[in-house]
């Protein structure tokens, strides 16, 4: 929230349509949320440049950003989707749906840690993954019973499920060694990927489909480390970038956005050696085609 308080500090301060520090920003969720709220956002634009016909902006995964309408204010990144990994050197079965994983780590202390929900990322979409099938699947449900606006009654009735289940496991997690109470790291790609490379835990979770594969080519991980998606399935969301209502070179970052949203720049950062990240392309848009023949030979 930091980015938003800083464009609203500095439109207080006069900055209201040119001066801002910041130009382009990555983005989604509660972020884009709060600044569109407060009419920090430049746009609408997204569908304006050039590059805005490598997607679909008709599709829902696309034109609603965690539910709250993009209306031209962000332009798609990235594809995120929630994966666990495991290391087929010391786990010979991994667990294959959230029951199983949550006894796999009540059977291996020491073996898994997850980072602050609070304070990181990656914690809070662990977090979620758990309580989409406590309140979905694992309560006799689906997935879509948790589809639209947020049901206060339904989170009420199933968060205590997904309470005591963590609580259930905390004496179980990973623990640095002298440390007596639980341990929730604040990052986790400095403080639990390391873990992983050199084997100390066992199973890990990321947003990142490309995790393991990225960090094998670069040796930070040994070649036993596989990604993969439970039974009970797994969550994703696309990531955006914005344009703050007060940017000082708002010509350079749309010019910026178009080249980021081009066929080009989107087949590179799929590349596992560069990125590895999923794309929000549309797949039948004619310069995606091209691009994908071209590709194929």
């Amino acid at each position: 929230m930091k980015l938003v308080c800083d464009v609203q500090n500095e439109v207080n301060a006069g900055k209201t349509t040119e001066g801002g520090a910041v130009d382009l920003v990555w983005i989604n969720g509660a972020n884009f949320a709060k600044m569109k709220e407060l009419d920090l956002l430049y746009g609408p634009w997204s569908t304006n440049v050039p590059n805005s016909k490598n997607f679909d902006f008709s599709n829902p995964s696309i034109s609603f950003d965690k539910g709250v309408p993009i209306e031209g204010m962000e332009l798609p990144f990235n594809l995120a989707q929630s994966i666990f990994l495991y290391n087929n050197r010391t786990v010979a079965s991994p667990p294959t749906d959230v029951p199983s994983f949550i006894q796999w780590v009540k059977n291996n202390p020491g073996r898994f840690i997850y980072s602050d929900p609070l304070k990181d990322f990656t914690g809070a979409a662990f977090i979620r993954r758990l309580f989409y099938y406590y309140a979905g699947t694992g309560a006799g449900g689906s997935p879509n019973d948790l589809l639209g606006s947020f049901n206060e009654n339904l989170y009420n009735q199933h968060a205590p499920t997904l309470w005591r289940i963590l609580n259930e496991i905390e004496p179980m997690l990973y623990k640095p060694a002298g440390q007596t109470t639980p341990w929730y790291p604040t990052d986790h790609e400095a403080e639990i990927r390391p873990l992983m490379g050199s084997e100390t835990i066992w199973m890990d979770f990321s947003f990142l489909i490309s995790e393991a594969s990225t960090r094998i080519i670069d040796s930070s991980w040994p070649s036993t480390i596989r990604g993969y998606v439970l039974s009970t399935g797994t969550i994703a969301d696309s990531n955006y970038l914005a344009i703050p209502v007060n940017a000082n070179n708002r010509e350079a970052a749309l010019i910026a956005a178009n080249h980021i949203a081009s066929a080009g720049s989107m087949f590179s950062r799929a590349l596992p050696e560069i990125w590895g990240t999923l794309q929000a392309f549309d797949p039948t848009a004619p310069s995606i085609k091209e691009w994908d023949r071209k590709c194929q030979g």
